[in-house]
């Protein structure tokens, strides 16, 4: 399938793709993206959707060469997204 990004949350390394109408938006996990680090709303992916316990997910990501569309920056930032090397209790 092919769509574009509508939120990239850049600090939680997720973000969610449009679906076009009033369906759901699709689910998309920075551990998907197999040719970026991180997405830009606007931009132009392909994937495979999948389903799980909360709703739609979009697996096998990759960012398709385009041209940014215009879009909010508000939820978008120029930083690729960072695991924390810090271990957890």
């Amino acid at each position: 399938m092919q769509t574009t990004v509508k939120r990239w949350f850049t600090d939680k390394g997720y973000g969610f793709l449009h679906n076009g109408g009033d369906a759901p938006d699709i689910m998309v996990h920075a551990n998907e993206l197999k040719n970026c680090q991180y997405l830009r709303p606007g931009r132009t992916v392909e994937f495979e959707c999948h389903t799980n316990s909360k709703g739609l997910v979009a697996k096998n990501v990759r960012l398709v060469q385009d041209q940014p569309k215009a879009h909010n920056q508000r939820h978008s930032q120029q930083y690729p997204f960072q695991r924390s090397s810090y271990g957890r209790y």
